[in-house]
């Protein structure tokens, strides 16, 4: 069963979308969907992208500098919502209050539909799942164990208190095939009175979709129903109850 929160510590839902690509980018893509789209995304702004080459050899040294856009982002009148449009690319951001996930869902679903019609990929080269928390801790006086079960091992017998950590691993699962990418750790805090730590949950495919509404949702489903559970078996009780405050009733 899915928790509910009265503070939940989401900064950030985010799907991609990467297309095969088995043709050429038209850059008047993103304008298409965005005619489609303008009235629930009226904002533009573009992603710029910095690429630099240096060439040498014996008799000449070069470096030249090009500068372009990577994608176009389409945002929501509250800037919550982005829709994120590139060569062979479409992402769908969700910044807080996160909706839900079957409003979430419905999004992607909805903005997957606008870039087929549009844009008309062959094929789905892969999709990743990914949501970003931040955990505040009122202390900086803690037993990591009391608030994390998702921690470091550490060797038998090394005494002193841990103060900053870095944790990653890879998760593959099966029946559809995908891997999860756990990530967590210490993060910056302002206050010296807190414990910031960021928590980096993707999900990515490793096999191929197919490139239908049905087919998506169904892997959406599946890699949530996987990403909710490790989110859930990272945190203690009290971490749900009292960090996060759990609703119960």
């Amino acid at each position: 069963m899915t928790r509910r929160y009265a503070r939940p510590p989401l900064v950030e839902a985010l799907c991609e979308l990467k297309f095969a690509p088995t043709q050429s980018w038209d850059w008047t893509i993103p304008g298409l969907i965005y005619n489609r789209i303008h009235e629930d995304f009226p904002t533009k702004r573009e992603q710029p992208i910095l690429e630099m080459q240096v060439r040498t050899s014996a008799t000449d040294e070069a470096q030249e500098v090009r500068q372009g856009v990577a994608r176009m982002r389409f945002l929501s009148p509250d800037e919550k919502g982005i829709v994120q449009v590139g060569p062979h690319l479409l992402a769908f951001n969700r910044l807080p209050p996160y909706p839900g996930w079957v409003p979430f869902r419905a999004g992607v679903l909805g903005q997957l539909g606008n870039y087929i019609d549009v844009a008309a990929p062959q094929a789905l080269e892969r999709v990743s799942l990914r949501y970003l928390s931040r955990v505040v801790l009122p202390t900086t006086q803690l037993d990591l164990a009391d608030y994390f079960r998702a921690l470091p091992g550490l060797p038998e017998g090394l005494t002193g208190n841990v103060t900053a950590f870095f944790t990653s691993a890879d998760i593959a699962h099966d029946t559809p095939p995908m891997r999860l990418k756990l990530t967590f750790g210490s993060a910056a805090s302002e206050s010296e009175d807190e414990s910031h730590f960021m928590m980096d949950l993707e999900m990515t495919s490793l096999a191929p979709v197919e490139l239908n509404g049905e087919s998506v949702g169904t892997w959406l489903g599946v890699a949530h129903e996987r990403l909710e559970h490790a989110f859930d078996a990272s945190f203690t009780d009290r971490t749900h109850a009292e960090i996060f405050g759990e609703v119960t009733e």
